[in-house]
């Protein structure tokens, strides 16, 4: 007789993924908008979009997102670490490397998540987010990168936090479920299947 048995895994809980992707983008262009305010009403405005960068909270709205799918999905213990001085991990191609969002459970690396906004007119131009968007295909396509997401918003999406995705690919809820589903494995060890023969 063969029985297989497989442990009970909860499904995947990505919460109201469309909600809170559109307050992160919300989050990222109100956070740049007042950056640029402050900076040219103290009369000490950078260089063009460079204002709204120096900042270094833009991306805060996506972090939470992150921080928020990552305890949902298994790892309520886990350390997301966000400040600069343990953001960096022994790398590839180069002998170290900064991330904006590190993830260990029980002093195990889980994730590590770097998150990169491009802004001005050259990035607007269709051609050349389609670069982008096939170079993040690569990554992941190459093993490179475990996921990668590509999301294109409108400065006017401030108001509604609308955005556009170029390829299922590169989805914001492809990164999400690969990164909810690594999350998983990390919480359940046992996750394997039993053959009984």
């Amino acid at each position: 007789m063969h029985q297989a048995q497989l442990c009970s895994i909860p499904a995947l809980d990505l919460g109201n993924l469309e909600n809170q992707a559109r307050d992160a983008v919300k989050t990222f262009w109100s956070t740049r908008i007042s950056a640029q305010e402050r900076q040219t009403s103290s009369g000490k405005a950078d260089q063009g979009e460079r204002s709204g960068v120096t900042a270094g909270k833009n991306m805060d709205g996506f972090i939470s997102l992150f921080s928020n799918l990552i305890k949902r999905n298994g790892l309520v213990n886990a350390s997301i670490h966000t400040r600069r001085s343990v953001l960096t991990l022994p790398g590839y191609f180069r002998p170290t490397k900064r991330w904006d969002v590190i993830v260990t459970n029980q002093k195990r690396l889980v994730a590590a998540l770097e998150f990169k906004s491009q802004v001005g007119p050259s990035f607007g131009n269709n051609s050349y987010a389609k670069r982008y968007n096939v170079l993040c295909e690569r990554l992941v396509q190459e093993s490179l990168y475990s996921a990668a997401s590509v999301l294109l918003s409108p400065r006017s999406s401030v108001a509604d936090g609308s955005f556009s995705e170029m390829s299922e690919l590169t989805s914001l809820k492809n990164l999400c479920s690969r990164t909810g589903r690594s999350c998983r494995s990390r919480s359940h060890p046992m996750e394997l299947v039993e053959l009984n023969v």
